[in-house]
Formats: structure tokens, C-alpha cells, sequence
């Protein structure tokens, strides 16, 4: 039996977490978390991030390089003044970006002939939905900086330019219609 006066300071509504003192380091629960699922990655400084291109760096944080991103990917690029990152899509994942510095041009892409160009700049949020092809210029003067997120966190991404060097020349000539083969190797040693 426990009197009922012991509940006397007992919140009278609904509290999720109720404050309390801080406890000692040396009382604290401090216990080992598991490598594999580690809370913490260093994006900056872990080499299993970076994806340079022409232009610019691109910092990855997906489940193989981050293990408990499980469910989401993020990263960091910048872009050089003057230059871009290609056209490129994620046939798994929206994508979201938070423009942390410089001057933005955006053009996106989906199909039905559905684009829209706009420009960004710090505090800006954008949306690219699913496999809507996109590419990031940089239209200011100093390096553009980007927090992206997608919502998978398996990262993939199909560049054009790849795509194009990889495919058949059949392939791109069914597509390209009336495009010459000529045309077409041409383009795959751009």
C-alpha cells in the first residue's frame, strides 16, 4: 500500500518528459553505443564522402557511409563561381536543399514537359520531387553552399552525361530521333 499523499506533487496534466536535476558526469548513463550504428559521422572530414566533380565537391552522408542513416541521406555541396553540377535525377529519393551561402540558378525538369528555372540564395529552401532531372548553377561570386537531404537512405543519382557515354548508340538514336550517329559518338567523348 502507498499512501496518496505521496502523489501529492504528481503532475495534474499530461507532461511527456518532466524536468529534473542534472545528474554528474560520473552518474550519467553513458553506454557504449555500437560502431556500426554510431550516431555521430564527420562529413567534412571522413574520406568515404567526397564525390568531387567539375566545378565544385559534393559530401555524402548515406547508409554506407553513415550506418544508422537508414532512412535518409544527406550532404553538402559547393559550387564553384561560374560553374555547375550537370543534370542529373534520383530516380529513389525527393531531394531537399537549405542554400547556406552564395547566389543560385536552379533548372528542373519532370515529364509532360512540366520545367521551371529559379534562382536562390541563403535561407532558401528548394524541392525537387522524385526522378525530376535538375541541375545547380552558380551565379554569384563566391562558392555556393548547399545542405541537401533526400528521403532514402540509399543515395542514387543518374548523371546525363553518363547516362549518354554508357548507352548504346541504338538506344540514343531511338530517342534522339533523326539525331545523326555521328552526332551521337560525338556527344559520348564530350
Amino acid at each position: 500500500d502507498v499512501p496518496n499523499d505521496q502523489f501529492d506533487a504528481f503532475p495534474k496534466g499530461e507532461v511527456y518528459i518532466q524536468s529534473g536535476p542534472i545528474l554528474p558526469a560520473s552518474q550519467a548513463l553513458d553506454a557504449p553505443w555500437p560502431r556500426e550504428s554510431t550516431h555521430k559521422f564527420r562529413l567534412l572530414k571522413d574520406p568515404r564522402a567526397v564525390r568531387d566533380f567539375e566545378g565544385g565537391t559534393f559530401r555524402l552522408a548515406s547508409v554506407d557511409e553513415f550506418p544508422a542513416s537508414k532512412t535518409m541521406s544527406g550532404g553538402l555541396m559547393v559550387i564553384e563561381p561560374g560553374k555547375q553540377r550537370n543534370l542529373h535525377w534520383n530516380p529513389n529519393a525527393n531531394e531537399w536543399h537549405y542554400y547556406l551561402r552564395g547566389k543560385a540558378q536552379v533548372a528542373l525538369f519532370g515529364s509532360g514537359g512540366r520545367g521551371k528555372v529559379a534562382e536562390f540564395n541563403p535561407g532558401d529552401v528548394a524541392y525537387i520531387p522524385m526522378g525530376f532531372g535538375h541541375a545547380v548553377r552558380n551565379i554569384g561570386n563566391e562558392d555556393l553552399e548547399i545542405v541537401q537531404t533526400w528521403d532514402n537512405g540509399k543515395f542514387e543519382e543518374i548523371d546525363l552525361d553518363k547516362w549518354v557515354r554508357s548507352s548504346p548508340n541504338y538506344l540514343l538514336a531511338n530517342n534522339f530521333a533523326g539525331v545523326p550517329e555521328s552526332t551521337i559518338d560525338k556527344m559520348k567523348q564530350a
